[in-house]
């Protein structure tokens, strides 16, 4: 459509709202404001549509489970203005494909290095910047086209336009549980996590004027926005979390978990009954984030809180390889470990759940139909119930 076109639709509640193909989106009359998330992520979920649909019955076992959808900026709205017509159009047959098999969806969002050019023209580019995830050598290697800075304002209101055109065109859909903040994120969905270990990229973040408190500042515009755009159509914000890498004025970089803690208190501060909390790095047994993980446990357990959690498992990979006669991990356990930290969904690695062996030996069994509907209760029973 070009630029310039508008039409009204009526939403779940029969309100009658706009879309708009030009400038900020400016819907029409607003529903009553929603209290709680309409729907809430629950159980096993698959990475993308094609990782559920290739273990669509273990994810479906029982209560059922979820799927994660991704959407990359630049391809969602490559110019100024309105979304992209097909990349919206195979979005809309995976949430009605998400729907048909009673799954709850989780949107994961890029921004960083998939934003579109006419973002970075307004925000301001930062580069060189280099990826080390570039199998099978994980080299150093330049992104083409670096990535938008993230800190600026222009930016900011970039990604609200972006997801205000998401959230018209899509926001209302009864399988979409939760939306994952992605503005401070740089090359992936885990926004603490800013491949600062390696000295060019520090050398790029530092002359583009990024220092640690204007990523925070990023985080905090990133959650407001998300409250704005997505608390208002009853759709939670989730937002992943490791060890946060900062920058200072030295251009030195500076791993804080204490940082973490103190955005996990910040989106829930602002989110609050929409606050997803999550981490993209979970195996059992393993020591890291210990401090984060009993933070996540308590703030799930408080009942003056009740916040929800989401998991990605590490990939079979890095469980076979953590594998040993002393620490026998699988994704079974870690699934367990899930659920005991207070977990409602939790995403199964990639590798699928087939049995694996190492030095001929099988080392964990498949996952049967019936372990992954007790998984997919006992993740649901920890689903946050509001009064």
């Amino acid at each position: 459509m070009p630029e310039g076109w508008a039409f009204g639709y009526r939403d779940a509640g029969g309100v009658t709202r706009m879309l708009h193909g030009a400038a900020t989106p400016a819907p029409g009359p607003d529903p009553e404001p929603f209290t709680v998330p309409r729907v809430r992520l629950r159980g096993l979920a698959g990475r993308s549509r094609a990782r559920t649909a290739a273990e669509l019955p273990l994810v479906t076992a029982g209560v059922g489970g979820s799927t994660v959808l991704e959407v990359k900026w630049a391809t969602s709205q490559p110019s100024a203005g309105a979304l992209a017509a097909a990349p919206l159009a195979t979005l809309v047959d995976d949430l009605a494909w998400a729907a048909d098999n009673g799954l709850r969806v989780m949107l994961r969002t890029y921004a960083g290095i998939y934003a579109p050019g006419f973002v970075r023209t307004a925000a301001g580019n930062i580069a060189p910047w280099y990826s080390k995830d570039n199998p099978p050598t994980y080299d150093w290697e330049a992104i083409p086209g670096g990535l938008a800075n993230w800190t600026k304002p222009a930016f900011a209101t970039a990604y609200r336009d972006w997801n205000l055109r998401l959230r018209d065109a899509i926001g209302d859909h009864a399988a979409l549980a939760a939306v994952t903040m992605s503005l401070p994120m740089t090359e992936y969905a885990e926004p603490c996590l800013k491949q600062y270990s390696y000295a060019a990229n520090r050398a790029s973040a530092k002359a583009a004027g990024i220092t640690t408190d204007a990523d925070l500042d990023a985080f905090e515009r990133g959650f407001e926005i998300h409250k704005e755009v997505w608390s208002a159509a009853g759709v939670a914000t989730a937002c992943a979390y490791n060890t946060h890498q900062g920058l200072n004025a030295a251009g030195e970089m500076e791993a804080s978990m204490s940082r973490t803690l103190a955005l996990m208190d910040r989106q829930l501060a602002i989110l609050g009954k929409f606050c997803v909390w999550e981490n993209n790095s979970l195996m059992d047994p393993d020591d890291d984030y210990a401090p984060m993980y009993a933070k996540m446990a308590e703030g799930h357990a408080d009942p003056a809180k009740k916040v929800a959690l989401h998991f990605q498992t590490r990939t079979t990979d890095k469980h076979k390889i953590a594998w040993k006669p002393t620490a026998k991990t699988s994704p079974a356990r870690t699934f367990a470990r899930a659920v005991a930290l207070g977990a409602n969904s939790v995403e199964f690695p990639t590798g699928g759940m087939d049995a694996v062996s190492k030095d001929g030996a099988t080392i964990w069994d498949a996952f049967t139909l019936a372990q992954a509907a007790k998984v997919n209760s006992d993740l649901a029973a920890n689903t946050p119930v509001w009064p």
